[in-house]
């Protein structure tokens, strides 16, 4: 969501592309990051990582 601003603040200052790729790696790898930091969490009754099977419920 940062990206399109920071890059466009980073032409404008005059900087250069080069800049504007590093910056927008930066923040690419910081967000990864944070990504990486949310806990994975799971419906109830289902095993996490795998698909298995959907146990059918009489209605």
């Amino acid at each position: 969501m940062v990206g399109p601003s920071l890059t466009g603040w980073t032409l404008d200052s005059g900087l250069g592309v080069r800049w504007c790729f590093y910056l927008l790696a930066l923040a690419g790898v910081c967000g990864a990051l944070l990504a990486a930091c949310v806990p994975a969490v799971s419906a109830p009754g289902q095993a996490r990582g795998g698909a298995e099977a959907v146990r059918a419920e009489p209605a």
